[in-house]
């Protein structure tokens, strides 16, 4: 398990990148979006996509 974690809300074109490049630098990343396609792109290259609404605060409660 790496000592680096990292989660990026968002999985747009930027987050997207982000992510990519912590994980290939060794970072676990969990990667959260609401959108199911964007979490279908990236899901087998970092360690956890979760489809949420940020925006929601039971969501990220729970």
């Amino acid at each position: 398990m790496s000592q680096h974690r990292f989660t990026v809300i968002g999985l747009g074109l930027f987050g997207t990148e982000i992510a990519k490049t912590l994980s290939e630098r060794g970072a676990e990343v969990m990667g959260i979006d609401y959108k199911e396609e964007k979490i279908k792109n990236i899901q087998d290259q970092i360690a956890y996509a979760v489809k949420l609404d940020a925006t929601d605060i039971r969501a990220l409660q729970a």
